[in-house]
């Protein structure tokens, strides 16, 4: 019964998390995350703790009246639950339609278009409440042009890559991850956007015939240099691997 729980549990405050997103609610949701819990800022690192989280991305009242919303829509749920139910991954495909009271223009934030990324994240039960332990996101997938120049369909290479300002108010900044950011926006090496192909990285093994998978990291993503966020070290547990975990306790 309480794995079962969990699964409802880790649906419902990821899709918190998402609704304080779309409303631009930082104090919203920074108070989804655990108490020690670790947020990767995108393009730049992560903050960890709530605390911390809140002293850095929390900048009073949110906004009333928007220009558009950039929608958080997970999808395709892999939810692997503790052997007691108390901790929990989730992998989530973003699909993020985005609006805006005009139509925009290629590159527009808020232009009509859409965006893709993969959430890995992770989650414990908490002074009796469900918490994002880990939220990480791997992100653009799909960078489309904006709806009237052609979607998806007509997005070319770029000329020249984004560049990113380095951010030293961070944590851990991507860049110290190596290889796990390599391609990404802000990581190393070579950037990579659609219509190239940024790595797929899993956590957990194949479902059904348990293959590893070329990029494969069971721990959480900054764990390689700080194994103290871990869950084993903070009193859960790892949920078992697939395909250990396709089965009844």
């Amino acid at each position: 019964m309480a794995r079962s729980a969990a699964y409802d549990g880790v649906a419902n405050i990821s899709a918190t998390y998402g609704y304080y997103v779309d409303d631009s609610n930082a104090a919203g949701w920074a108070n989804t995350m655990a108490t020690r819990g670790f947020k990767e800022t995108p393009f730049a690192g992560y903050h960890i703790g709530r605390e911390r989280l809140i002293a850095a991305r929390v900048r009073g009242k949110g906004p009333e009246k928007q220009a558009g919303i950039s929608y958080h829509w997970l999808l395709q749920p892999m939810v692997l639950v503790s052997e007691d139910g108390r901790s929990a991954t989730g992998r989530f495909r973003l699909f993020q339609p985005r609006t805006g009271k005009t139509v925009g223009k290629e590159g527009d934030f808020l232009a009509a278009q859409f965006w893709g990324g993969m959430y890995h994240d992770r989650y414990v039960l908490e002074d009796g409440s469900w918490r994002i332990w880990e939220l990480t996101l791997d992100e653009p997938y799909i960078v489309p042009v904006a709806w009237k120049d052609g979607v998806w369909a007509k997005s070319k290479d770029p000329a020249t890559p984004r560049a990113f300002a380095p951010n030293a108010d961070v944590d851990v900044p991507i860049k110290q991850l190596v290889r796990r950011e390599q391609h990404f926006w802000g990581g190393t090496g070579a950037q990579l956007q659609w219509p190239s192909i940024l790595p797929m990285w899993f956590t957990y093994t194949n479902p059904v015939s348990g293959r590893v998978p070329e990029f494969h990291q069971p721990d959480c993503v900054p764990c390689g240099l700080r194994p103290d966020l871990a869950l084993s070290k903070n009193g859960y547990q790892e949920p078992p691997d697939a395909p250990a975990a396709n089965r009844s306790p």
